[in-house]
């Protein structure tokens, strides 16, 4: 019975004081602000997390296996993606590799996050191979320790994501509903558990 005391005196009237001081449309458009803003920062940690990733030059793989290996690699045309990509912030280069197999054979790839640049075009260098599943990652030789931290590092920015992008459903709920209907709401839902940061 406190817990729902306390809910009632946090949230509820919180909740309501906006409503009844912005009116309906205020209490909506703010709400809707409120989840573009949440939003903007979660793609922002995935920008800042992907930019991360980028900059290391390792293929990412932690636990090594038969499938990571030194592999010679001819470089071939780039192009270069920016200044917002999928690797985050910044310029950087995707080009073809022709690598060559153990056998004899050759095989083009495809290789991002600059780990081969327009001046490796024709030049033959030796870059790292790491597969698993018939999916194949590539990089430079890098520390194995490093690799470790930017895994938990990246683990935790996208936990951070996810936390934000869930957390932007609240206002856009309470943009559609409104005040009473979402008090309502949230009352059949956490009838127990009325903690203010929940709402």
């Amino acid at each position: 019975m406190s817990d729902t005391t306390f809910w009632s005196s946090d949230i509820r009237e919180r909740e309501l004081r906006m409503w009844t001081g912005l009116g309906p449309v205020g209490y909506r458009v703010r709400n809707v602000i409120v989840s573009i803003l949440l939003m903007m920062a979660a793609v922002g940690t995935f920008l800042l997390l992907s930019t991360l990733v980028s900059l290391y030059p390792g293929t990412g793989t932690v636990v090594r296996g038969p499938g990571d290996r030194a592999v010679q690699a001819t470089g071939g045309a780039c192009a270069r993606g920016g200044p917002i990509s999928g690797y985050g912030f910044g310029y950087w280069w995707e080009c073809d590799a022709i690598l060559r197999d153990g056998d004899g054979g050759t095989r083009v790839v495809r290789v991002g996050s600059s780990v081969l640049t327009p001046d490796d075009l024709g030049r033959t260098v030796e870059i790292r191979q790491s597969c698993r599943d018939g999916d194949c990652e590539y990089g430079r030789a890098a520390n194995q320790w490093l690799e470790g931290l930017l895994l938990a590092v990246g683990r935790l920015g996208w936990f951070l994501m996810i936390i934000l992008g869930g957390t932007a459903v609240v206002p856009v709920v309470r943009a559609v509903v409104g005040a009473p209907r979402y008090l309502r709401l949230h009352g059949r839902l956490f009838p127990r558990k009325a903690d203010g940061s929940a709402g």
